[in-house]
């Protein structure tokens, strides 16, 4: 539908917003022209020649160097750009997007510029640093960077036409990004200069909060974007994330750890009739863990390593978030073993988190030696795959479902595991991606992080085997069958290589195999039908020539029969015919006299009378 595609479009704004306000040094190469081309800003052969200029002073703006000046350039720009588009839109006869996705620009250079003119001489002086400091945290320009030269967004720069929707998937990276971008200059800004992040930032996500407003007045329509658009931007498009990133809650704080909440613990559902900001979301996790053998008090020592693990699904900044990782894993550590006289659970402890130990102490030193290689690649890389296996989805839909929480309460262990059911699939699809996509640029370090991610289920599975084929069957026996991957040694280490398989396929993947297999087995049937109904023919043919020739017996039986009728009674005819006539004998009693003569009795009762 037409909102449909107007709140998609909204999603390729935080780029356009950024690059209005943002700065970065010249090292971050950024490849403005695809951007716009493959979609952040709706190109078409008529009114591509309008956005030259356009394109050319954003990229002044990325320079990091008189921001404001640069700033004031690119409204004279847009202004000339939006001038030009309108009359190539009359003149070609159709219309475009450019105006709804550059209203942010509109607001900031048009409606907002006079309001903010007093504040001009505080920001022109403060800007420069303050967005440099901040970018130094968020990373928004490498993200961005990264995005620019990624093959996908090249080929559909290439490809050209309307790529809304494609280009939404690639913003998974980016989002977070941006919304920590603009809850830094909010706070900074506000802090050198009041209440100029207020306005500013306000100026920027009006419209977003249009499309917020939009989405929920129409819960069909919430339902269709939420499932389009990657978790971590589910903040630019619901008032409650609008709200934190003004107020600079998605800001990061000098120490490197985040002031608000992890993203994808606040964004968990992708069902429209669901709370998208729930704040027991940490609760829900301490919940999982429990129902699979962590009891309730180890909630206090596990509850930092939670938001640890969490802000690694933000895919940025993913070194420095395993780092952190590591150093809350070793206060859980040793907040377990310190009550393990109560919880009497160190050894599940121990082999849930048997993949940090690796990580974080075992073969620490060797992951530092790929850390060089990795940065520039394992943000993308993790994003990307999380794209293709709906990790991060399938997560918020399994800690949103009801029956965890119940199954947890009444120690259902199968009721779990049948709610876990369809995490498996996209469990290994990730970990399969991300040892191929990390080998492909630092092997074997894609393979090594692998292995480690996968640790707690090898030494599982190793237990389980030890125990016997019969316990290990039993124990199967009680987990579906889509997780059985995670018991299989040899389906681990297929992981672990990278391996792509039908057992760990993403949804897309799996969806399309189903699809497949059931035209398979329509064609199955139907030549199974064909071949019944020839026999089915042949039989009936068979049986009408078996009746045809039994009739045809039947009548030459009888033909035969009446034939040898006719036969007999002719033999016999002819037997009688051929017996000779009886002599007839003279009867003495009667004188039959000459002819003429009456005999003589007669001539005495004649003479009577």
């Amino acid at each position: 539908s037409s909102n449909s595609s107007r709140v998609v479009s909204t999603m390729r704004l935080p780029l356009l917003l950024l690059l209005a306000v943002s700065t970065t040094s010249a090292e971050n190469s950024i490849d403005i022209s695809t951007l716009f081309s493959a979609g952040l800003l709706p190109l078409t052969p008529c009114t591509q020649p309008c956005l030259t200029d356009l394109i050319h002073a954003t990229r002044e703006i990325l320079y990091f160097k008189d921001t404001l000046h640069h700033f004031q350039s690119l409204c004279s720009t847009y202004d000339n750009a939006s001038l030009c588009v309108s009359q190539q839109e009359v003149a070609c006869g159709h219309s475009t997007s450019f105006a709804a996705n550059s209203d942010p620009v509109n607001a900031m250079c048009n409606r907002k510029w006079d309001a903010l003119a007093p504040l001009v001489p505080c920001v022109e002086k403060a800007v420069d640093g303050l967005l440099s400091v901040c970018d130094s945290s968020c990373l928004f320009t490498s993200s961005l960077s990264e995005m620019s030269r990624r093959e996908s967004v090249r080929r559909m720069a290439e490809a050209g036409g309307d790529n809304r929707f494609a280009l939404v998937a690639e913003l998974s990276s980016l989002c977070p990004a941006s919304s920590c971008m603009l809850s830094c200059m909010a706070k900074s800004l506000n802090a050198a200069c009041p209440p100029a992040g207020d306005d500013i930032i306000g100026a920027i996500l009006r419209p977003f909060h249009v499309y917020a407003e939009m989405l929920e007045a129409d819960e069909v329509l919430k339902s269709i974007v939420f499932k389009v658009a990657p978790p971590t931007c589910y903040p630019f498009l619901v008032e409650d994330g609008l709200e934190k990133m003004q107020a600079g809650e998605y800001a990061k704080e000098e120490s490197g750890e985040e002031a608000s909440a992890d993203l994808l613990e606040s964004h968990r559902s992708m069902d429209a009739e669901s709370d998208y900001f729930q704040e027991d979301a940490q609760d829900g996790l301490s919940t999982l863990l429990s129902a699979s053998g962590l009891p309730q008090c180890t909630d206090a020592c596990l509850s930092d390593l939670l938001l640890a693990a969490n802000k690694i699904f933000d895919f940025n900044n993913t070194l420095h978030n395993f780092e952190q990782l590591c150093s809350t894993y070793d206060n859980a550590s040793l907040c377990v073993a310190s009550q393990e006289i109560e919880c009497v659970h160190m050894a599940s402890f121990a082999v849930g988190a048997s993949g940090l130990e690796e990580i974080c102490k075992t073969k620490k030193e060797q992951f530092a030696r790929h850390s060089s290689c990795l940065s520039p690649h394992i943000d993308s890389a993790l994003s990307s795959c999380d794209i293709t296996c709906q990790l991060t989805s399938s997560v918020s839909r399994l800690i949103d479902s009801p029956t965890i929480l119940e199954s947890a309460q009444a120690d259902d262990r199968i009721g779990l595991y049948q709610e876990i059911a369809p995490l498996c699939p996209s469990m290994g699809c990730m970990v399969s991606c991300i040892a191929r996509s990390l080998n492909r640029y630092c092997a074997p370090a894609g393979s090594e992080i692998a292995e480690s991610l996968l640790r707690p289920f090898v030494k599982a599975s190793e237990l389980l085997i030890s125990l016997g084929p019969e316990e290990f069957d039993t124990v199967r026996a009680t987990l579906p069958s889509a997780c059985h991957i995670f018991v299989s040694l040899t389906d681990l280490a297929d992981m672990v290589e990278g391996v792509e398989s039908s057992k760990w396929a993403s949804p897309s993947e799996v969806a399309a195999l189903a699809v497949e297999e059931a035209k398979e087995r329509e064609m199955e049937e139907s030549i199974i039908v064909g071949m019944m109904q020839e026999q089915q023919a042949e039989e009936s043919l068979l049986a009408q020539a078996v009746l045809q020739d039994l009739e045809t017996q039947q009548q030459l039986q009888r033909a035969t029969s009446d034939l040898q009728q006719v036969q007999h009674d002719e033999d016999d005819h002819h037997e009688l015919q051929q017996q000779p006539e009886p002599e007839v004998q003279p009867d003495e009693s009667v004188n039959w006299g000459r002819p003429g003569q009456i005999p003589r009795s007669s001539r005495m009762e004649f003479a009577e009378i």
